[in-house]
């Protein structure tokens, strides 16, 4: 009886411990040997002077393994001819392995061995073709996975780029005290590993004739201190592939005594004079920066502070469509729009306006549109400018005077009226001299004229 307990007992026992046997590596591969590089092809920088080429155990985790790294010329002539490649094998006496063997106990994943060299001894080689290091993978113990067995390591000759030959276009401003600053930006072609590249950079006038020259322009030599380098050493950090600089325009160096100075156009050579890594190539050396004086439209709305009665809208007596035309449509940005003078009485000349700009400027140059239905009673103008306002005692600057042309034009005339005086200021007086029509009768009675807009070009 006692047997037949046991065994019942037993079967059960028996059963539970096949229902626990381990299967988990059921689905796993067997242990391979690998290089972890997906792509064949490895550029490394020749002035790394190392790489580390790692190997990985795939697998179960089961099997010891002895990997082994040759160079054979046999596995790069086969990469060659299956890729269309023309790589040359880098002689062997140029570079060493830290080992080209590497032992793996079962539970080892990744071993490391280091491929060193010397780029002052590399770096005349490179300039004479397209070399690799063919790293080619075996393995004892377990198979090697064919499809990462080998490595082609090649050395690359990094140079350090401007990565604009040209920069953008610099404009002084009408604020004389503004610096504005701007960025540029160095590269390398190939990333340094385990050194940073600390580059020092300069202005370089000396360039100047030989950049006219070649590109047909006819820039010249800014003065000092107009363009500034404010990062004249800069660090290109390991393994990082950019770096910025900055550099400054200064708008003061246009102006003496709140007027433009005359210029043309200017260049500033921006050069990268050397390197902290010696054989290192500087491909492109330098950025040129232009400067020129570049006018855009300056055009309102802009606020009215004096002159605001002088319109149909203010008159007495004036209809009740007249309201619209006040002063303030002779500055709204609208050409399309007119000011009407006072039409029922006499007016009194000069007829002065005085605006807000709203921020500093400097015109080059006045647009004056007459309206279309009333043309060319007003053609004789002075133009003033000031930093400051303060009514009956604003310092005004005569920046513009003279008498413009006339011709009747279906749409309005559109005339320029040219400066004579280039100074800054936030505010514009714009005066009118005198009518130019008789005033005794018809359109141009009592002096009345109409005008679409007045705008101009400048900073």
């Amino acid at each position: 009886m006692n047997s037949i307990y046991k065994l019942l007992i037993a079967v059960p026992l028996c059963c539970l411990i096949a229902a626990c046997t381990d299967d988990r590596n059921n689905f796993m591969v067997d242990d391979s040997i690998s290089y972890v590089n997906q792509d064949k092809v490895v550029n490394v920088s020749v002035f790394s002077e190392k790489y580390d080429l790692s190997v990985v155990k795939s697998g179960k985790g089961e099997s010891s393994a002895t990997a082994g790294i040759a160079f054979p010329d046999t596995a790069l002539t086969s990469y060659n001819t299956a890729n269309g490649t023309d790589f040359v094998s880098l002689s062997t006496d140029l570079f060493s392995i830290s080992s080209s063997k590497l032992s793996f106990d079962k539970k080892d994943v990744r071993k490391i061995t280091e491929i060193t060299w010397k780029a002052d001894a590399v770096v005349p080689v490179l300039k004479s073709g397209d070399y690799a290091i063919p790293c080619s993978l075996s393995a004892s113990g377990v198979e090697v996975n064919d499809d990462r067995s080998l490595v082609m390591l090649c050395p690359k000759l990094s140079k350090v780029s401007m990565s604009d030959t040209l920069a953008g276009t610099l404009n002084p401003t009408a604020v004389e005290t503004q610096i504005d600053t701007i960025t540029g930006e160095i590269n390398v072609d190939y990333p340094i590993d385990n050194k940073d590249i600390q580059l020092n950079l300069a202005i370089d006038n000396t360039l100047l004739d030989a950049y006219n020259t070649a590109h047909g322009t006819s820039y010249t030599q800014a003065p000092d201190g107009l363009i500034t380098i404010l990062d004249k050493s800069v660090t290109i950090s390991e393994g990082e592939s950019s770096i910025t600089f900055r550099y400054a325009l200064s708008s003061s160096k246009f102006y003496s005594d709140g007027k433009m100075l005359p210029f043309t156009a200017y260049l500033v050579p921006i050069s990268i004079v050397s390197t902290s890594i010696s054989g290192l190539p500087i491909a492109v050396s330098t950025m040129y920066v232009p400067i020129k004086n570049e006018s855009k439209t300056l055009m309102g709305p802009w606020t009215v502070l004096e002159g605001t009665d002088l319109c149909y809208a203010k008159e007495d007596g004036a209809p009740t469509w007249g309201a619209a035309y006040t002063v303030d449509r002779l500055v709204d940005g609208n050409p399309a729009t007119e000011w009407i003078s006072p039409f029922r009485h006499e007016i009194t000349f000069p007829m002065t306006f005085v605006f807000d700009l709203g921020g500093m400027h400097l015109f080059q140059d006045f647009k004056i549109k007459d309206f279309k239905t009333h043309q060319g009673n007003y053609r004789q103008y002075e133009m003033y400018m000031a930093k400051e306002y303060n009514g009956a005692d604003t310092q005004w600057s005569l920046i513009a005077s003279g008498k413009r042309g006339y011709s009747w034009d279906p749409d309005g005339g559109l005339y320029d009226f040219p400066v004579q005086n280039l100074v800054v200021g936030r505010y514009l007086k714009f005066v009118i001299v005198k009518p130019e029509f008789s005033t005794a009768s018809g359109d141009y009675q009592y002096g009345r004229g109409k005008l679409s807009e007045l705008y101009g070009t400048g900073l």
